[in-house]
């Protein structure tokens, strides 16, 4: 049986997030034995003996008939971590996930295999609705692997934690691709909330706001490439070579190079 969705997320020093986070896609998934859910967890995290531990009791008591896989590596920041998983994943859809989101309603994937109908050549961005931004940005893209296997990744090393999602919301909106799930309903509990109500209030100060302000610095030098993947996508949606091989092979080299 071809696994659906395939879940890709990159998670470090917080495992016990972990067993909410799937209890929540096991719960409203309407056929979760067809699901992948990958994890990415740095090999120097402290936490790491945790998760190992965590994963072998879901795997075995808590559910048995879950594909969960547990990937350990370097540490290499979140879009590499993504690529990583999108690599060794076997779903026909890659979605960005993380560790702090909530599934919320029931038979999500299979809305999302019915929105996949759209784009039958497999280039599409989907996504649903997280409670914030609803549809002016897929804070989790669904891409089909199409998608992936054209550029050769799913997320742009450009960047070291933020704006992927913006990149990928951005090159669908510009091949008339994204796809919003209005009733499909997802949970963020941002990984600092502290309780004030600013579930972003993180961004304010410290390493988190200089991480953010230099992705942003990045993505304003460097989206005049967001048209190499543009007309990349575009070249598999005609059925044309890529008019950029060069370029996919240079970019597989960055992307992978871990």
């Amino acid at each position: 049986m071809q696994n659906i969705i395939s879940l890709l997320c990159p998670t470090r020093g917080r495992p016990h997030f972990i067993p909410p986070h799937i209890m929540s896609i096991m719960e409203t998934a309407a056929e979760p034995e067809r699901l992948e859910v990958m994890f990415y967890i740095d090999r120097d995290d402290p936490e790491l003996p945790n998760y190992e531990k965590l994963f072998a009791e879901i795997r075995t008591n808590v559910f048995p008939g879950l594909n969960l896989i547990g990937l350990v590596g370097d540490r290499i920041g979140t879009p590499k971590a993504i690529n990583a998983m999108a690599g060794q994943s076997t779903g026909r859809f890659l979605m960005i996930s993380n560790d702090d989101l909530f599934f919320k309603t029931k038979g999500w994937d299979r809305e999302v295999e019915r929105a996949a109908k759209h784009a039958p050549d497999g280039i599409f961005n989907i996504f649903m609705d997280d409670g914030y931004l609803g549809p002016k940005l897929s804070c989790f893209p669904i891409v089909g692997r199409p998608w992936y296997e054209a550029l050769g990744y799913l997320a742009p090393v450009l960047f070291d934690h933020c704006n992927v999602d913006l990149w990928i919301h951005r090159v669908g909106d510009a091949l008339a691709r994204n796809y919003y799930l209005a009733d499909v309903h997802l949970e963020h509990r941002h990984f600092e909330d502290d309780g004030s109500g600013n579930r972003f209030n993180w961004q304010s100060e410290g390493a988190p706001r200089r991480r953010l302000a230099r992705d942003n610095a990045y993505f304003q030098m460097f989206d005049r490439y967001m048209q190499l993947d543009i007309d990349i996508l575009r070249d598999a949606i005609e059925g044309k070579p890529s008019r950029y091989p060069a370029f996919k092979e240079q970019a597989l080299t960055v992307a992978y190079n871990i």
